[in-house]
Parts: structure tokens; sequence; C-alpha cells
């Protein structure tokens, strides 16, 4: 019953109107009604996190940054993340990201950095970085284009992107990708937009045009609400070449 309960909580706070004058007033007032229930459900709900976390964290070294990183449960999959020279979580939402405070704490990972900012301003100290991720926040990010021409100018020659999120397809996609039908792009498209989500047919294209490919895959993922649907979700590792 207790489970049920904060599940009804997130999903009310899912369908309700997210009110705000800008993006990050958005934000919080989506997100603060939920977020000590937020990582719970939503480990149900995004699918591809912990795979794409995994495969980044292969090189164990230098400055990663989270962008839209939120409540910094992305990290808990990493193994050694003590290894990494600077560890940032960069988010707009104050709520998400006192728990990430809180989970940084109890961890005791002395290296990783809670920042509130937008991503495509956010330079660390450091100047550059070796690994930068969007777990299901480049969706949520407006102007999403100028995010990732940020996170290409941010990553050192070799540098490591990688993105999850869900996504549609284009009406004609390029040979060897997925094509959605109508009604899939349709829905999913206005389903998410009540949550100031936004699907996007041109994300993988923009991510296959700016990065060599290392890693690809496209999915369907099985939601608990709606309950029995599923979603189309992406995962791209691309290297920066230029």
């Amino acid at each position: 019953m207790k489970n049920l309960v904060k599940d009804l909580k997130v999903i009310y706070n899912l369908i309700k109107p997210a009110k705000g004058s800008n993006q990050k007033e958005r934000l919080e007032n989506f997100y603060q009604g939920q977020s000590q229930d937020y990582d719970a459900f939503r480990k149900r709900l995004l699918k591809g996190r912990e795979e794409l976390f995994n495969l980044v964290s292969t090189n164990k070294s230098g400055i990663w940054i989270d962008m839209g990183g939120g409540t910094g449960a992305n990290f808990e999959c990493v193994q050694q993340i003590s290894n990494f020279q600077k560890v940032y979580i960069v988010d707009l939402s104050p709520s998400l990201l006192e728990v990430a405070r809180k989970r940084i704490a109890d961890h005791q990972w002395d290296n990783v950095e809670v920042i509130e900012e937008y991503s495509n301003s956010f330079v660390p100290s450091e100047g550059v970085a070796d690994i930068i991720t969007f777990s299901y926040s480049l969706t949520m990010m407006e102007d999403w284009f100028a995010v990732i021409d940020h996170a290409k100018k941010l990553l050192k020659p070799g540098g490591i992107i990688g993105v999850v999120d869900f996504y549609v397809s284009r009406k004609h996609p390029q040979p060897g990708f997925h094509r959605h039908p109508w009604l899939v792009r349709t829905f999913w498209q206005t389903w998410f937009a009540f949550d100031n989500v936004f699907l996007s047919p041109e994300h993988l294209a923009y991510l296959h045009y700016s990065f060599e490919k290392l890693t690809f895959l496209e999915d369907m993922a099985t939601l608990p609400f709606p309950p029995m649907l599923k979603a189309p979700y992406y995962l791209f590792i691309g290297r920066k070449t230029f």
C-alpha cells in the first residue's frame, strides 16, 4: 500500500500541468512534489540508464558531467566512481539536487559536485570534460541542439558523449534506422508534451552527424504508466573527432 501511495503521488505530478514563466520554474514545479519518490518510479520507467553508465564508465578517469543529472541515482551503478578526477551533476531543479546532495553524502563521494545551472552554459572549472551524459534529460531541454553543440565544445578530442532517451523516428528515416508508424509518432509526442518532454525525430540524426558512433541501439520500453504500453527509446554513445 505504501508503494502504491508513492506511485500515485508521482503519477499525479506527472499529469498535472507544470507552471512557470521559464524552463527552470516549470521543471521545479514539475519535480518538487515527487522528488523524494522520483528514483523508485523512474527505475521502472526509464530503460537503458544503467547500461549507458556502465558502458561509458569503462574510461575510469578524468572529468564526467551528467547533464540533467537530477538526483544522482545514475551513478549508483558505476563501480569505482572514486577513480574519476571529478564528477558534476548538473540540473535546474533544486528539489532533485537536494536528493543528490544527500546521496553524495551517504556514499561519501568526495569527487562528486552538484551544480544548479543550465546545460547549455555550464563550464566546469577544469574547462573541459572527458565524458558528458544525458539520461532522459535531452528531451526536457529547450534548444537541445545548442545543448549538444555546447557539450561538444566542452569535450576533449576523443571525449565521449552518451545519451539515452525517449524519441520518435522521422517519417522517412535513414536506411538502417527504425521507422515508427504514424500512430506511434503522434501518440508519444502528444503524450510526453503534456509534461514538457518533447520527443524529437531529429535528436538521433544530429547526434550521428556531430559525433563518431561507438554504440547505438533503438528499442521499445514497457512503461508502468500508462500500463502495458511501450514507448520507443534509444541509446547512443559517440566520440568527438573534430
